[in-house]
């Protein structure tokens, strides 16, 4: 779910304050207090909104209801702005009423109190499951107590679950809330709904005085006892199921996928299994349906797309059902589909901090579940939507983290990773600053462009064609050994097959990055780093077994037989690369030498603690010292 910042509820709170004086009868609350902690309740986006108006509805949308006092206005806002401090209905309610003046209706739970009830205990009872986040379970209490109170008649087994959850005490409304002196009716109606609930005496339908109205004509007319709307005998019934509803062919469906995870910590790619589950909604799952924000009256009962409670909360739904409605625009009725995101790299504990972006992965679900297609084997997907243009186009992207995205690939035994192809700019800046090719091929990066492309790969458009072009790009792997891939992407030959590759298969990526790097000039940074590289990969093997003992000044530790073939390999490995090695790091490989002249002169001696030996160390920590300046010469960090 999107909780405001710190920030926009501090601006609202100063917006709100700033109303004027507080009436006699509507005081407002204290808008600095935190009720519940927002960042960690669990609630889907839509569920958070409809809740959010159905509190409003209370100080808006039944002025003349006899259910409804100034203390229930108070306790509805006061936990409406806590949860969205600026929501507009809610801000223009508590102006209004600040200044004495009725509030505007808002467009939502206008026919009944009873609806409104309703909707806030099948909220609460959502909230207050086992499996539960202890801030979930303490606004799912405040919702409790005041659909019990503005419920005309409330079933007798609600109020005793609710008497045994709090156990006799009360909300502790008064830490943020400045309730009337006198006990307002709705306070006496809860009292009389416990105190019957604990003698087992059937809640009667409320009969409430309503106070005079205050204009003059009035004045002196007498007070008329009205009985609050009675309850019904069941919810009206949703609209019929129409003969273009679809039902879903697939229940349950999955795929893997590199997720964009954010965290309060960090954020990055981890690659996982992205899933849907389809089935029936309980009675528990009622607050999910109906007219809503967002949701218009013909899809008021149909299918709802949430995150399943238990794992990461999970963004980009609503862009996957935009996605989707263009092909399946009937969905059925009183269903939820569930979208997880689960992986191995991640622990379960902190899921509930972290949010996954499924955009594309929920859309490629929902058409596998509509159309009852199989989604490909082979293939890891990653992306997300960016945007949606008014004629449904969307645009697609990786984020900032394109290299993690690669790597987690690598881990997996895919044959295929799937890209948008707006990262292409992006991949072979990369090789050309990391001359390094070897990514492109285990998995093969393949693209799409656009939804209708990405569903196509999916559910096998293309794969005859993807197979052949494939299996030529694998020939140019095995030819490494040959002739390093750097020279193979410059290699006139290999440059035609690889325009072969491109024209049997255009959304072959990696074929595409290997022609770009091969026409590219040399980036200087990058061959010089190449360069300080492959000093590095020669020397690393005895220069780590040196490190410490230099730091100690101590060549005691070192074992002298088992420096010597490494020694060895290291010399011939320095010499390969003196013919060959750019101007700019002839320094730090000829430092390199000195270092393993030094330890090789060291390792000749009979024992490592004899004083020829303690002699020789000094000369090996003078070069290494001389290899570390030269280090720091280059912008290279120490050796530890």
């Amino acid at each position: 779910m999107t909780v405001p910042s710190k920030f926009s509820f501090l601006i609202a709170s100063l917006l709100l304050w700033f109303g004027g004086e507080a009436a006699q009868a509507y005081d407002s609350p204290n808008l600095d207090f935190k009720i519940v902690d927002t960042d960690a309740l669990m609630l889907p986006k839509n569920e958070l909104e409809s809740v959010v108006e159905a509190l409003n509805a209370v100080a808006c949308n039944f002025p003349d209801s006899p259910l409804i006092d100034d203390d229930l206005k108070e306790k509805a806002l006061s936990l409406a702005l806590a949860l969205d401090p600026l929501n507009v209905n809610s801000r223009n309610a508590h102006h209004k009423l600040l200044n004495d003046r009725p509030p505007e209706k808002t467009a939502f739970f206008q026919s009944s109190v009873s609806e409104v009830a309703e909707k806030l205990w099948a909220s609460a009872s959502r909230m207050s499951g086992k499996n539960s986040e202890p801030e979930s379970r303490k606004l799912a209490l405040y919702l409790e107590e005041l659909s019990l109170t503005l419920h005309p008649g409330p079933p007798i087994d609600r109020v005793k679950q609710f008497d045994r959850r709090v156990d006799g005490d009360d909300q502790n409304w008064g830490k943020f809330l400045k309730l009337q002196p006198k006990e307002n009716p709705s306070g006496a109606r809860l009292k009389k709904l416990f105190s019957d609930a604990k003698s087992n005496k059937p809640v009667k339908v409320a009969v409430v005085e309503k106070p005079p109205r205050k204009d003059k004509e009035a004045a002196s007319a007498p007070v008329k006892k009205e009985e609050a709307p009675k309850v019904p005998d069941k919810k009206p019934e949703p609209p019929k199921k129409t003969d273009d509803s679809l039902d879903v062919k697939i229940s349950e469906v999955e795929i893997p996928f590199i997720a964009k995870i954010s965290a309060p910590i960090r954020t990055g790619m981890i690659s996982g299994v992205a899933s849907l589950d389809v089935g029936k909604a309980g009675k528990s799952d009622e607050s999910l349906f109906g007219v809503a924000p967002g949701v218009s009256e013909e899809q008021a009962y149909e299918m709802r797309l949430i995150p399943n409670p238990r794992g990461f909360q999970i963004e980009g739904l609503e862009e996957a059902e935009s996605l989707i409605r263009k092909s399946y625009p009937k969905w059925p009725e009183r269903k939820l589909a569930e979208v997880q995101f689960d992986t191995s790299q991640v622990p379960r504990s902190p899921r509930r901090l972290a949010s996954a972006d499924m955009s594309v992965a929920a859309g490629l679900l929902l058409e596998a579940a509509f159309s009852g297609k199989t989604l490909v084997d082979g293939i890891v997907y990653s992306g997300q939507v960016t945007t949606i243009s008014d004629d449904g186009k969307a645009s697609f992207a990786l984020g900032d983290q394109l290299g993690e995205v690669l790597e987690q690939a690598r881990e997996g035994d895919a044959g295929y990773i799937l890209v948008p192809e707006s990262e292409f700019d992006a991949l072979v800046a990369g090789a050309i600053s990391t001359r390094k090719l070897e990514y492109l091929f285990d998995p093969q990066i393949i693209s799409y462009s656009s939804w209708d492309q990405l569903k196509d790969t999916a559910f096998g458009g293309g794969t005859e064609e993807r197979a052949a072009a494939s299996e030529e790009f694998k020939k140019i792997q095995a030819v490494q050994d040959q002739m390093s891939l750097i020279a193979l992407s410059r290699n006139e030959k290999v440059r035609e097959r690889l325009d072969q590759i491109i024209e049997k298969y255009p959304q072959h990526l990696s074929a595409k990055i290997m022609l770009a790097f091969g026409a590219a000039p040399d980036d200087p940074k990058a061959l010089l780093q190449e360069a300080i590289q492959k000093v590095d990969l020669a020397v690393e093997p005895f220069i780590f077994k040196i490190a410490g003992a230099v730091d100690e000044g101590n060549p005691s530790t070192l074992s002298f037989e088992e420096l010597k073939p490494i020694l060895e390999e290291s010399d011939r490995a320095l010499l390969a690369l003196q013919s060959q090695i750019l101007p700019e790091v002839r320094n730090y490989l000829y430092q390199a030498k000195e270092v393993l002249n030094a330890v090789k002169n060291l390792a000749s001696t009979s024992s490592n603690t004899s004083s020829i030996a303690i002699q020789r160390f000094e000369a090996v920590k003078k070069t290494f010292g001389d290899l570390q300046l030269e280090r720091t010469a280059l912008g290279l960090d120490r050796i530890e």
